[in-house]
């Protein structure tokens, strides 16, 4: 039984046409004459299905469809092949202050965009003080939208969206430009005050993502590589950013992936990389990793306060390298909570100057996490700074750890004790 909210997708395709032929753009932009005849192919063949009340994210590089995809569920861009079914109301944030008349007041664009919502003017009224209330645009609401920051912009386009109780909420990257504390707000309300709206939000925010949508879709050059789990999805949107950001080797081979290093510190518990975990451009490759107390033995349990040792096998095909070192620790959602490299210890990189194998250890003191699972993430890289580093090699989600505050109290997600306490009697 279909019910407000669902949405279906089956084989749907688009096709933007080329250019007249008489002009040259297809020279200016750099295309050749296949690409110029046929077209530019933006989706091809996208198939999914949303139950009402669903959350679900979209993620992909830029230029990977996104836009063209909303907008065609959104009903504001027709499809070249396929089928879309949408039912119920449809709520869109696509581009930040899309519908607003520069020159009307704050308060002008209100009636102005919630009647073309579907609002009349006495629901609108009824719904005025919570949009007024969310958006808080103080003294501007009777100014011209044209002297509005795109933040302010922003606020009020989102507060009247949450006056429309819409079917279906499609939001667009929109949340990008707000404050920090108008950001938590929106992904409150996206969170707790849509109860049995279908939400697809689109965002580069990944950790945001990971806490606001179970499910996320995954778009590469026009094609959906993946529906699933948010965690599973952001691990392979990074990946495929790393390989378009950084390349990937064609030297390696899988057989001399698995034997680097066989004969070295075989009593640590070592642990070799699966495929589907590596990513990174891999002329520098990890070979094995472990994860030990400061005594060698593994260590999966971390206690707060104490250090642990991170042992990399690296496999140089080449001389000298400057390397970064380092791991990150990821939540049960998949989201940053912290991480350290080697370049803060040594004040730079660490510098390989012969090719071959390396064993190479870090040594942290483990953070006053919550007492939760973690899985960690190592990797390293190649440059004179962590910002300018190019990936090499990243293990993702190699070991699955378990914090411990040794029974200390600790609901927030990372514990700062107070240094020292100072009472003074002041009367």
């Amino acid at each position: 039984m279909v019910e407000p909210g669902d949405i279906s997708l089956k084989e749907v395709s688009k096709v933007f046409p080329p250019v007249d032929k008489h002009l040259s753009w297809s020279k200016v932009l750099g295309l050749n004459q296949a690409q110029a005849q046929g077209g530019l192919s933006a989706l091809d063949r996208i198939s999914f299905e949303l139950d009402s009340g669903d959350v679900v994210g979209l993620i992909g590089a830029n230029g990977s469809g996104k836009s063209t995809l909303l907008q065609i569920i959104a009903g504001t861009l027709q499809p070249s092949g396929g089928r879309v079914i949408t039912e119920g109301r449809i709520s869109a944030l696509l581009e930040l202050g899309s519908g607003f008349n520069p020159d009307f007041s704050g308060l002008e664009n209100i009636f102005l965009t919630a009647s073309v919502l579907g609002l009349d003017r006495s629901q609108t009224e009824a719904r005025l003080d919570k949009i007024l209330d969310f958006a808080g645009v103080g003294d501007f609401l009777h100014y011209p939208i044209r002297s509005y920051s795109s933040g302010m912009a922003l606020r009020l386009a989102f507060a009247i969206q949450t006056q429309v109780e819409p079917d279906i909420l499609i939001v667009d990257e929109a949340l990008a430009v707000g404050d920090i504390f108008f950001q938590q707000k929106c992904y409150r309300y996206l969170r707790e005050g849509l109860e049995g709206v279908t939400r697809i939000l689109v965002t580069h925010d990944l950790d945001a993502l990971s806490k606001t949508a179970p499910r996320t879709l995954v778009l590469d050059q026009g094609q959906l590589v993946f529906d699933g789990p948010s965690r599973e999805a952001i691990e392979l949107y990074v990946k495929l950013a790393q390989k378009t950001a950084f390349g990937e080797s064609t030297k390696h081979n899988k057989s001399s992936y698995s034997k680097s290093g066989e004969n070295t510190n075989c009593s640590l518990p070592w642990r070799t990389p699966k495929v589907d975990q590596l990513s990174g451009r891999q002329e520098i490759r990890i070979s094995r990793v472990a994860l030990t107390n400061t005594s060698g033995s593994e260590s999966l349990t971390l206690i707060a306060g104490n250090p642990f040792v991170l042992h990399f096998e690296i496999h140089l095909e080449s001389s000298p390298a400057d390397l970064i070192l380092g791991y990150i620790v990821h939540d049960r959602h998949g989201q940053n909570v912290c991480g350290g490299t080697s370049f803060e210890n040594q004040s730079g990189p660490v510098t390989l100057t012969e090719a071959g194998t390396w064993h190479i250890e870090l040594e942290f003191d483990w953070p006053a996490l919550r007492a939760d699972e973690y899985t960690l993430t190592v990797g390293v890289g190649e440059g004179e700074s962590v910002q300018g580093q190019v990936v090499q090699s990243w293990a993702n989600h190699i070991f699955k750890v378990v914090s411990s505050l040794q029974g200390r109290p600790g609901d927030q997600l990372l514990t700062l004790p107070a240094r020292e306490v100072r009472i003074t009697h002041c009367s």
